[in-house]
């Protein structure tokens, strides 16, 4: 990607928030990343990217850093990670999610052939 869409797209990101984005994802199949990392998106948000995920199958990235998702939205994820093949990086660092819940986060996204990574910053490139 040359410098000045890689610009642009940053300036088109800034403009959306984060509902914006997510749903922005459900049907992309050309997208390589979702950073929402400090988006405080919550369970809410948590949820509405687990549904996204369900119909996403290209994501290979995801990242939810430091957003206050909890068990509820820790939950969603895992359930549509029963469904994704696709996400090889899951970006949960920073959050409120029980030891034993992200360990069964981190089994289904291994499952996918990937590992959870716990804290890190996605970026399109």
């Amino acid at each position: 990607m040359r410098r000045e869409e890689k610009i642009g797209e940053d300036k088109q990101k800034k403009k959306m928030g984060w509902k914006e984005e997510i749903a922005s994802v459900q049907n992309n199949t050309s997208r390589s990343s979702l950073d929402l990392v400090f988006n405080n998106i919550r369970d809410e948000g948590a949820r509405a990217i687990a549904e996204a995920l369900m119909h996403n199958t290209t994501l290979p990235g995801l990242g939810l850093g430091s957003n206050k998702v909890g068990a509820e939205g820790a939950c969603a994820l895992a359930e549509a990670l029963k469904h994704n093949t696709a996400l090889t990086v899951l970006c949960l660092g920073n959050n409120n999610i029980s030891n034993e819940l992200e360990s069964e986060i981190d089994q289904l996204v291994k499952n996918n052939r990937s590992a959870l990574v716990k804290e890190c910053l996605l970026n399109d490139e």
